[in-house]
């Protein structure tokens, strides 16, 4: 055993000594231009080559350095090295069992060539001197569109040396492996694995294990399954592409998720729910991808429970929502939303809305009944309190990137009833209180109030306003401008000890500081009723007098101008507050 192991090993060191020998003295160079000529008929573009070498470690084997293809160096492989078979070469055969490539870069064009190539039905590999059996690729950077650059490694194997087994691409920097297999019936089977990804924008949104099966069979392209997880839920979905006279698509989709998150920019807050159910399709067609994103059309039905809407600089204070369900549509860049039914805070709104894609505008239209507004009016506002039961209805037309500036932009039209509640924490209640009752008092309690709200661009108005509180009861209108200057008129029905009196009010100033006095008739009508007939009873009998009259100039003096306030257009006005409407003859009435 010992003498044929000796001999073994002297033809062993013989034949490496022969491999050295011949690298050292063979010039390779003169074999350079008919490589460069035989690889640029290959690739049908010029093909330079550095230069060749013989590489004898771990094993003697040939290498290329400085691969260019295309004028524009399209492909840029830094060094190629291949290990022939020996056993094959003594047979006559040129056989590579494996190439592999390190370092080089892909240009955009040439990747979208490459993916040409396998997406072909019958792929065969290039007719080569050599038969290759496997092709290994290691720190390629491709240049991917709209994603960037990215260093790619993976491998390509091919069946007999001519058809096309397996593609599989490894991308560490986004953790993604995607795998390309040819099946025997002339389709591709497609899979892709990605345990995160990050999608760029202003508020970037994390993609957390994205898997994909589909096949591939021109000209249409089956995505079985695709899911991945988002906003604390998981997406699945499944589509079929299909072009040749131009590009269709169809399919279904659905979410499911547990303590969703979605932020909100245009309001510096974000939307989150304890349970979101989404499942919706969607379809589309058109010419090219462009115009098959333009003609897309989805529909889904949304349920939600327990949500909310938090902003960033308070998240202790948050809109709630105890249900939620609605149908979205989108349809050539317009998103619909109807069925719109919310339970919260102790009543229910039910609605419908628009929103353009291209223009943002948001126009939306709701009616809400037994909303309790105590806690929605401490979450909005510090400087004023509200509460009671609220009835209404009402219309919104504002642009998305202006929503967190109303209500000093975009418009509101409402008519709205309220009962049982206190109005209060503004200086405006206060003067009001003062002039009427000598109360100095900041807030109201009422049993009743109603009106038609118009807010335009910073601008609220109150028409139609009637009131029953305890202190009195009031009609009138009042109008706040864009720089908070006051405007308006209240006819109040003041309820004294025993008596109910008429006091028209001018409202002016400022919301920070009102301005509130009675009518000139009524001061000079309470003059004269307290000098004929004395303090109390002649006062109270002359502020009727004066006020009535007051009422009748200014309603001749508003029909000879023309104004005349009016609810919302094409919105019927809740049943407006009670307001008992004194008697005209001078004398004084009892308090029922």
């Amino acid at each position: 055993m010992s003498k044929w192991f000796k001999r073994f090993f002297v033809v062993l060191l013989f034949f490496v000594a022969s491999l050295v020998l011949a690298a050292l003295l063979i010039p390779l160079d003169k074999y350079q231009s008919g490589v460069e000529a035989e690889l640029s008929s290959l690739f049908h573009e010029p093909v330079k080559i550095k230069r060749l070498k013989v590489l004898l470690w771990p094993v003697p084997h040939l290498g290329v350095e400085g691969l260019v293809i295309g004028e524009q160096a399209g492909i840029a492989v830094d060094l190629i090295s291949a290990r022939i078979s020996l056993a094959a070469l003594l047979r006559g055969q040129c056989v590579i069992p494996r190439v592999e490539i390190e370092g080089g870069r892909v240009a955009q064009s040439k990747v979208e060539a490459i993916l040409s190539w396998i997406t072909e039905s019958h792929v065969s590999s290039p007719k080569l001197f050599c038969q290759i059996g496997e092709l290994r690729f290691s720190d390629i950077a491709l240049e991917l569109p709209r994603i960037g650059v990215e260093r790619a490694s993976g491998s390509v194997v091919i069946d007999d040396g001519e058809v096309l087994k397996s593609v599989s691409v490894s991308i560490p920097g986004r953790h993604l492996f995607a795998e390309l297999t040819p099946r025997a019936d002339g389709a591709l089977a497609i899979k892709a694995d990605m345990p995160e990804l990050l999608l760029p924008g202003k508020n970037p949104v994390r993609l957390e294990r994205l898997q994909l099966n589909g096949v591939f069979r021109a000209p249409v392209l089956e995505l079985q399954s695709l899911s991945l997880g988002v906003m604390g839920g998981g997406l699945k979905a499944k589509a079929r592409v299909e072009w040749g006279g131009g590009l269709s698509l169809v399919g279904g989709w659905g979410f499911v998720g547990d303590r969703f998150a979605f932020m909100l920019p245009s309001i510096a807050g974000r939307l989150t729910a304890d349970r979101l159910n989404v499942q919706g399709e969607f379809s589309a067609k058109g010419a090219e991808m462009k115009v098959l994103l333009g003609n897309l059309k989805l529909a889904a039905d949304v349920e939600v429970a327990g949500g909310a809407i938090e902003w960033a600089h308070d998240p202790v204070k948050r809109l709630s929502v105890n249900e939620a369900k609605a149908h979205l549509g989108v349809e050539r860049k317009i998103c619909e939303m109807s069925g719109l039914h919310l339970k919260l805070y102790g009543g229910e709104l039910d609605g419908s809305g628009r929103f353009g894609l291209a223009d943002r505008q948001i126009q939306a239209d709701a009616v809400v009944t037994g909303l309790e507004l105590g806690e929605i009016v401490d979450v909005l506002t510090d400087s004023a309190r509200l509460t009671g039961k609220l009835d209404g209805q009402g219309r919104l037309s504002i642009s998305l990137a202006d929503l967190a500036q109303f209500p000093h932009k975009g418009r509101l039209d409402a008519a709205f009833l309220m009962k049982d509640g206190v109005l209060g924490g503004g200086k405006l209640v206060r003067a009001v209180n003062t002039s009427v009752r000598q109360a100095d008092k900041d807030e109201l309690n009422f049993q009743e109030m109603s009106g038609a709200l118009v807010v335009s661009n910073g601008a609220i108005q109150v028409a139609n306003l009637k009131l029953a509180a305890d202190l009195y009861d009031a009609e009138g209108e009042v109008r706040v401008s864009p720089e908070r200057q006051l405007e308006g008129v209240l006819d109040a029905d003041v309820k004294m000890t025993a008596s109910l009196v008429s006091l028209p009010l001018y409202i002016s100033g400022t919301l920070d500081a009102p301005v509130v006095r009675p009518a000139g008739s009524t001061v000079a009508g309470a003059a004269l009723g307290t000098a004929i007939l004395g303090p109390w009873i002649g006062t109270a009998i002359g502020i009727r007098v004066g006020g009535a009259l007051d009422r009748v100039f200014r309603h001749k003096q508003e029909l000879d101008e023309g104004v005349a306030p009016k609810a919302p257009a094409g919105k019927a006005a809740p049943k407006p507050a009670t307001r008992k409407t004194p008697d005209t003859s001078p004398v004084v009435r009892p308090v029922k």
